[in-house]
């Protein structure tokens, strides 16, 4: 648990230092792996009986609050990659104004 829980800053220190927005994309989401993982481990815990999940609560709640941001940064990475690669095929050379005209560049090969 020390591990992974440990690892969620260190992957999302990684992410925001990426040198593209794919790698920011993958750490966020090693990120989330790592969320994820830490809170199994606190449900074993609580599980098991080692610790009561009222001392476990806020510990438990905050991992549902990081996995819901990561959800989110990762969703709104993808869609601005998206757009970006979509203002970029429209945006290069050979393309018409006209969809059923589009021709792809040599450049794309």
């Amino acid at each position: 648990m020390l591990r992974s829980g440990t690892s969620i800053g260190a992957n999302y220190r990684e992410a925001y230092r990426g040198r593209s927005k794919a790698e920011f994309i993958a750490k966020c989401g090693d990120s989330l792996r790592e969320i994820e993982e830490t809170a199994y481990w606190l449900e074993l815990i609580v599980e098991s009986g080692i610790v009561t999940d009222e001392k476990l609560k806020a510990l438990r709640q905050e991992c549902d609050e990081l996995t819901a941001i990561f959800i989110t940064i990762i969703k709104k990475a993808r869609s601005k990659e998206e757009k970006n690669m979509k203002n970029n095929l429209l945006s290069s050379p050979g393309h018409s104004a006209c969809p059923s005209s589009f021709i792809l560049h040599p450049s794309y090969f």
